[in-house]
């Protein structure tokens, strides 16, 4: 037969025509969602590919960026292959295998999706990219020719073209693309959000009956319509007393306080827990120990006035009081008094199933027991399993249980665990922060860094995520449970860990510039 110009014209398009009923496109439709929930709760879609693959990569993240069909917001996605320096560079100085895993190094981060598109499966440069993703916790998707191939099983999931010619294999991936961009529109438009605002808590859940805060809840109150929070660690009274200083007492070289205000507030786990109950949607549970004289009722009291559901593991001791003399929101003295650790019971039933129920777990250890209980760190480990869990450890208390999401020490608390001395600088963080997930059968580690931000370890091999923070000036007691509280919120709610730490810090940062627990207490209960 003479292949004329209409002939071979035929002969393409019935290779089309025999190709597209075979695309998956319920597993495109899949992913579509995927995408769809990933990247709008903050994820980043990465794409790479050559020749026509790249052209076909930049068309699906330029559809992303841009719009397909409908209006709506912006989402991440970056084609690896469009930055024309750093591919050139990367190829220069590491070879051109290299150009897509490199950038996979630098802009992946844990839970993002990697799509991966070529006809053959077999080149080299994206089977690398690949191999990058998933030694980082990326979602390795791939769009390929016939199989099976490389590339296919080097990635999590494929969609496979049945194609012999390669032209029809990009014709397919284009369609494939189109199908996507219309899944992903599809379902952000069904997750649209309505126009009334959640139902608050009910009064019988909202404030615990005596029964509950004891140790015991007889409430029925349906929580479907609301995520639960449960907060574990040891408790504290606060106590502020904030003054005027005009002048140096003549006895000694230490100011006068005149016109003193005191008050009060829950202190550790607790101040963590009262933060925790002003968002809206949540339901607070603290599973604590607190005393059983004046110190414990008053906290208890402060809890109950919030909302907070109590579980009281002591069965004797005391509350252990901090007490800070202030001026100006600066802190002139702070004692602590000295109380040996609560003797703890059990963790009744009833308690455990809080456990079973939450959306997030949050551990403020302060070193005093609980967060060494054997039942709870039962618990705890088997939540994990199911829900995230974020650890605020204490150098005096046990490391976190095994499959625990997050865990968030301070600068101060790294050194002192790690053991690792010297720079006191964001590479010495970063040393620390591998040396505890390693240490930790943690999945990330977030050091924070008080007003220079956090820096978040996902791999020893991989980069880390510098979060920066801005420079203000307040009051930072508590600062690291606002912070903690705010990360497990929002992993709780599906958003990924760096975009959880990110919000912390930012949550943290707000909370300080309003003036730190005082801004709390100002609140109505």
């Amino acid at each position: 037969m003479e292949l004329t110009v209409d002939t071979l014209g035929r002969m393409h398009t019935h290779a089309l025509a025999a190709a597209l009923p075979h695309l998956d496109t319920d597993h495109l439709e899949e992913w579509g969602h995927t995408l769809a929930r990933r990247l709008s709760e903050g994820g980043r879609l990465l794409v790479a590919g050559n020749g026509g693959s790249a052209a076909e990569a930049q068309h699906l993240t330029s559809e992303l960026v841009g719009r397909f069909n409908t209006e709506r917001a912006p989402l991440s996605a970056i084609a690896l292959h469009a930055d024309s320096s750093s591919v050139t560079a990367i190829a220069n100085d590491y070879g051109i295998e290299a150009v897509f895993a490199r950038q996979v190094q630098a802009h992946g981060r844990a839970g993002d999706i990697l799509l991966l598109m070529s006809t053959s499966g077999c080149s080299p440069n994206v089977l690398a990219a690949a191999k990058a993703g998933r030694e980082l916790g990326l979602e390795t998707w791939a769009l390929t020719g016939p199989s099976p191939n490389p590339l296919s099983e080097a990635c999590d999931q494929t969609v496979r073209v049945v194609a012999d010619r390669v032209a029809t294999v990009q014709e397919c991936h284009l369609v494939a693309i189109h199908v996507l961009c219309a899944a992903i529109d599809a379902h952000l438009a069904t997750q649209a959000p309505k126009s009334a605002s959640p139902a608050p808590p009910s009064t019988a859940e909202a404030v615990p009956s005596p029964g509950a805060a004891n140790g015991s809840s007889d409430t029925g109150t349906d929580e479907d319509s609301v995520r639960r929070l449960v907060v574990v660690g040891d408790v504290l009274l606060d106590r502020d007393i904030a003054g005027v200083v005009e002048r140096l007492s003549p006895e000694a070289p230490v100011p006068v306080v005149s016109d003193a205000v005191t008050t009060e507030r829950p202190g550790g786990a607790g101040l963590a827990a009262l933060l925790a109950s002003r968002e809206q949607g949540w339901q607070v549970t603290l599973v604590c120990g607190i005393g059983q004289r004046a110190a414990g009722a008053r906290v208890r009291d402060l809890l109950q006035e919030a909302g907070v559901e109590v579980w009281n593991l002591a069965t004797a001791g005391d509350t252990p009081i901090k007490t800070r003399i202030t001026t100006d929101g600066r802190t002139l003295l702070r004692f602590d008094g000295t109380h040996d650790p609560l003797c703890l019971g059990p963790l009744p039933k009833a308690a455990r199933a809080r456990f079973d129920a939450a959306s997030a777990v949050v551990v403020c250890d302060y070193g005093r027991g609980v967060a060494a209980h054997a039942e709870v760190r039962e618990a705890l480990e088997v939540a994990a399993r199911r829900c995230p869990v974020v650890w605020d450890p204490h150098p005096k208390g046990p490391g976190p249980v095994a499959g625990v999401a997050l865990a968030v020490p301070n600068a101060e608390e790294a050194l002192a665990m790690t053991g690792i001395g010297g720079r006191r600088d964001l590479g010495g963080d970063v040393q620390r922060g591998a040396a505890l997930l390693e240490q930790w059968p943690v999945r990330q580690v977030a050091v924070t860094r008080g007003r220079k931000g956090a820096v978040l370890v996902a791999s020893t091999d991989g980069h880390p995520l510098v979060i920066p923070g801005r420079p203000v000036s307040g009051d930072t007691c508590g600062a690291g449970d606002r912070l903690a509280i705010t990360a497990a919120m929002k992993i709780g709610s599906g958003r990924l860990p760096s975009h959880a730490v990110t919000a912390a810090v930012e949550a943290a940062t707000t909370y300080v510039e309003a003036g730190g627990p005082a801004s709390v207490m100002r609140q109505k209960l």
